[in-house]
């Protein structure tokens, strides 16, 4: 199993219509998309009603993803969770996260970071680099919470 496959920092990068789950790729140096959870469509009709549509979409997007996120951290698949989104979004999904997957959150950044490919994103993530087990030496600092 490689590094990537067993993270214990997860990453949500979402804007509230599209999320992924990244992780640091040591191989590679650079964050990498694991999981990526889905995109909401909204069905086809006028403008008005379509941006209607999907708003009501996106809350439930977004409570399926804290969904994932709290049967992940009940299975033990993460140590450490960062969300990464606009600050409306990110609210919402910690809001719906249960204890165990809340006491793994350890950062957040109010920043609408989905459209970035892995390569550019992993620019803006440095603060949470993690180093796998029985690396040298690791920059992750539970300390920074926010950005």
């Amino acid at each position: 199993m490689s590094y990537i496959e067993s993270a214990r920092l997860w990453i949500l990068v979402t804007d509230g219509h599209r999320a992924r789950i990244v992780v640091p790729d040591m191989q590679e140096g650079q964050f990498r998309t694991m999981l990526p959870l889905g995109v909401v469509e909204a069905p086809y009709c006028p403008t008005q009603v379509r941006h209607e549509m999907l708003h009501q979409h996106s809350s439930l997007f977004t409570a399926d993803v804290a969904g994932c996120l709290n049967a992940a951290a009940d299975q033990d698949e993460f140590a450490d969770l960062v969300l990464v989104g606009p600050a409306t979004v990110t609210h919402e999904i910690r809001k719906a996260l249960g204890a165990t997957a809340s006491a793994r959150l350890v950062g957040a950044l109010d920043k609408d970071y989905v459209a970035l490919d892995d390569g550019a994103l992993s620019a803006h993530l440095t603060r949470w680099w993690q180093a796998p087990p029985g690396a040298p030496s690791a920059t992750f600092t539970p300390d920074a919470l926010t950005a």
